[in-house]
């Protein structure tokens, strides 16, 4: 917990001074998918509830993007998915539309209201204190991964039903990305 606390730091840091690097390359997109898969597996064995991953086809086999961020960004979404959802389980969905890749973690959690739907993305944002004390957390994760995504040319959406889930999708430009370049609004 430490550790990642740390590293969510750190990466809001390099952030903040846009010194967070994207390295673009070419990667095999159901491997990537493959390794979030099997990371977020074991999160969800740990909790005796299911974990499937999906394909809509047709999908690319290819994508440019940053692995190693866009799988953080994934990681986190399943890990969060997981940890709200006592019942039932989590599916990431894969799909490939209007020349955007999408990346759809639902689960069967608490879900949220409308109020807590608007604060999420921000820095250091929960639902309430006794969410964090219930569930853990700093309320970094979210926040982070929708700069990621930002990074990517995506963006991250949100809809949810209280006690009946939510579903989180990150979209991103599988192709050459030309929105790289830091801007005012990454701040």
């Amino acid at each position: 917990y430490m550790l990642q606390l740390i590293n969510d730091i750190l990466d809001l840091s390099k952030i903040e001074a846009q010194k967070m690097d994207i390295e673009i390359l070419s990667v095999q997109t159901f491997s990537l998918v493959e390794d979030v898969h099997n990371f977020t597996q074991i999160l969800a064995d740990n909790k005796n509830i299911y974990f499937k991953t999906e394909f809509e086809f047709p999908i690319p086999k290819q994508i440019n993007t940053d692995p190693t961020r866009l799988k953080q960004a994934l990681i986190n979404l399943c890990s969060n998915a997981i940890k709200f959802t006592q019942e039932g389980g989590v599916y990431l969905r894969v799909s490939y539309k209007n020349d955007m890749m999408h990346f759809s973690v639902e689960d069967t959690g608490i879900g949220m209201n409308e109020d807590t739907q608007k604060k999420l993305f921000g820095a250091f944002s929960q639902a309430d204190s006794s969410t964090s004390r219930k569930f853990g957390g700093t309320g970094l994760g979210l926040y982070l991964s929708k700069l990621i995504a930002n990074r990517l040319c995506g963006d991250i959406t949100v809809s949810s039903r209280l006690g009946k889930g939510s579903t989180f999708t990150l979209s991103v430009n599988p192709g050459e990305l030309k929105c790289s370049e830091w801007t005012e609004s990454d701040r």
